[in-house]
């Protein structure tokens, strides 16, 4: 047996012309009948991975013809670059590399319907998402799975995307004319929905089900590991959506077999390799990207061109900036979704500033990346908000503010997206107080039932320069973007809403011109002190 392992290592190595160590840092050593399956998720933009994962390809084929590329959601989302291109851009460089089969994340949706439409047309890849239905028809939107030949071995593919996504993304993305929700994630029916097409895939003679989920391990229910435990039939699933770094973890089904679940990470920092071997046994592992070296010519002149062709819109000088202002910590995960940060303050007080306004607010999940001390580029804005939502004015009542202010601080300590960072407004929660906000189905607000966790609101004078408690009575001006005010973005609602002014620039070139206009191209060191603008108490 010794003797065929290392004939076998050996004969790798002559035909491929590697050494073995490097092979060994990448994948193992593959029979002829292996399948390989290689798949990330969460990408988020990060397009340098995708040569090395067109390279890992090219590696795995000189072994075996049964390869597939395979991506687990959220790529054409959650950078500049991203966001620029309405995830055009993104979509040329995985054409490039030649992906099998995608199914989608809750970030593909950013760019609204048509848009999503318009990219999956021009995918060589197929789409799948079993989840994703017509609430008119209760048929998939997209293929919901596809059965792919190995030699003798079939192999589903399942797609299934997070219920969350309306709330992640704008519920009103998903509404018709009427303002009926058009289509449903099958919150109430997805494992229900996803063991109808496992057993279906398996009546039509798929030897093993892969699901490529974008559901997450952490999520709200039911998380990828539940619907492992509720179903039965599935062999893999390859995760995404909750960033988790996951080279393989045993899973028992309902009916007490094991099935595997792996995720990536996120970023490309990981290449994951699902291997069924000729015995049929399943594994999956992690490949660090960084130890692949080498990388695929032809997908790295997209890559380049590409780069390219954005340079010219992003690389221009708009600033300095005297102080630090990350969106996230190492330890602590995106600190601008559960409490006042620097980042905050300044664009909370761009949007006041640049719309005249009494109030500023951005929600915490918008803020992607933060903004380092020295030269900036127009870039370095893009990047904090890469998802081109446009800002405008509005006025509401005190009353709306309170309420919008309790739903955006429901779910603290825990980090959420609809969490307020603010300017002209101060504002206290006290965490022990349970918080009696209800949410709909789709996680939008609907209203405030019991005790409120946040009290001593004040909104500032522009007059006098002081603080002065919040009138439930008296209309505010607010400087948002159309996401929060009008998209019900984050499941906010602010019923006594009307438009002062309509939005003229997107959140990105509002702060550009606060930096520019307002404090003269130079961000200084008074951001590097919080403004005490929102106390947290009961941690």
């Amino acid at each position: 047996m010794k003797v065929r392992l290392f004939s076998r290592a050996f004969l790798c190595f002559l035909l491929l012309g590697l050494p073995l160590l490097e092979w060994g840092q990448t994948l193992p050593v593959l029979g002829k009948k292996d399948i390989v399956i290689l798949y990330d998720n969460d990408v988020h933009c990060a397009i340098d991975g995708y040569a090395k994962m067109a390279a890992l390809r090219t590696k795995a084929s000189q072994s075996t013809r049964h390869v597939a590329l395979v991506s687990n959601g959220d790529f054409v989302s959650g950078s500049a670059l991203g966001a620029y291109s309405r995830g055009e851009y993104i979509v040329r460089v995985i054409n490039a590399v030649g992906y099998d089969y995608l199914t989608l994340g809750n970030h593909e949706f950013d760019y609204q319907i048509p848009q999503l439409h318009h990219f999956v047309s021009t995918l060589t890849a197929q789409t799948l998402c079993c989840n994703f239905q017509s609430t008119a028809s209760h048929k998939p939107v997209f293929q919901d799975y596809a059965i792919r030949k190995f030699g003798r071995v079939k192999v589903a593919f399942i797609g299934v995307t997070t219920p969350s996504t309306p709330s992640s993304s704008s519920p009103i993305y998903f509404k018709d004319s009427q303002g009926h929700f058009a289509y449903t994630f099958c919150q109430d029916s997805l494992v229900e929905v996803i063991q109808h097409r496992v057993d279906r895939a398996r009546r039509q003679g798929a030897d093993y089900v892969v699901l490529l989920s974008h559901i997450g391990d952490d999520d709200v229910p039911p998380t990828s590991p539940e619907i492992i435990a509720r179903t039965s039939g599935i062999s893999v699933v390859l995760d995404g959506h909750s960033h988790s770094t996951i080279p393989q973890r045993k899973v028992v089904n309902r009916v007490g077999d094991t099935v595997l679940l792996s995720s990536t990470g996120t970023a490309f920092v990981n290449i994951g390799c699902l291997i069924i071997d000729a015995d049929g046994h399943v594994s999956t592992r992690l490949i660090p990207t960084k130890e692949i070296v080498e990388e695929d010519k032809k997908v790295a002149r997209v890559v380049d061109a590409v780069r390219a062709e954005y340079r010219q819109v992003g690389e221009r000088h708009v600033g300095v900036s005297h102080v630090e202002m990350p969106s996230a910590d190492v330890d602590r995960g995106r600190i601008t979704r559960f409490e006042e940060t620097a980042l905050g303050d300044f664009c909370a007080d761009a949007f006041r500033h640049i719309l005249d306004a009494d109030i500023g607010w951005c929600n915490g999940g918008a803020f992607r990346k933060g903004i380092n001390r020295g030269e900036l580029t127009f870039n370095d804005l893009y990047s904090v908000f890469p998802f081109n939502n446009k800002v405008l004015k509005a006025s509401l009542s005190g009353q709306d503010i309170a309420d919008a202010l309790e739903a955006a601080s429901a779910l603290l300590p825990h980090a959420n997206g609809r969490f307020a960072q603010v300017s002209g407004l101060r504002y206290t929660v006290d965490t022990s107080v349970a918080s009696s906000v209800i949410f709909d189905s789709v996680d939008v607000f609907v209203s405030v039932s019991g005790a409120r966790r946040v009290s001593d609101i004040q909104v500032l004078n522009r007059r006098t320069g002081h603080y002065e408690p919040l009138a439930y009575d008296q209309r505010y001006t607010i400087a948002s973007t159309d996401y929060v005010l009008l998209l019900m973005g984050a499941g906010m609602v602010f019923p006594s809403l009307r438009i002062e002014e309509t939005a003229r620039h997107t959140d990105a070139q509002t702060i550009e011109q606060y930096l520019v206009r307002d404090l003269g191209g130079v961000i200084p060191t008074r951001y590097a002190t919080l403004d005490d603008r929102i106390t947290i108490k009961g941690r």
